[in-house]
């Protein structure tokens, strides 16, 4: 079944073409002891992703490519890394 339309309780960010910068960016932020703090739940089209929902921590954030970027805040556990 396809995502095309956020799940239930999830912050939708679009992401516009800073799309694939912002998934890496989440996908590499990681909890103390270096365990990743999100993970990629669902991603699509395969071939040319317009969408993805990412997970962890209790949190679902839906990733959108088709309107424009909005500024990303997050509020992360202490002790986790953030990317250079």
């Amino acid at each position: 079944a396809s995502l095309s339309t956020p799940p239930p309780s999830s912050v939708v960010i679009s992401c516009g073409s800073a799309f694939d910068d912002r998934l890496s960016w989440l996908c590499s932020l990681r909890a103390e002891g270096g365990a990743p703090l999100l993970r990629v739940e669902e991603i699509g089209p395969a071939d040319s992703p317009q969408y993805a929902v990412v997970c962890g921590g209790g949190l679902s954030l839906y990733l959108c490519r088709d309107a424009p970027a909005v500024p990303l805040s997050l509020r992360l556990p202490a002790g986790s890394t953030l990317p250079p």
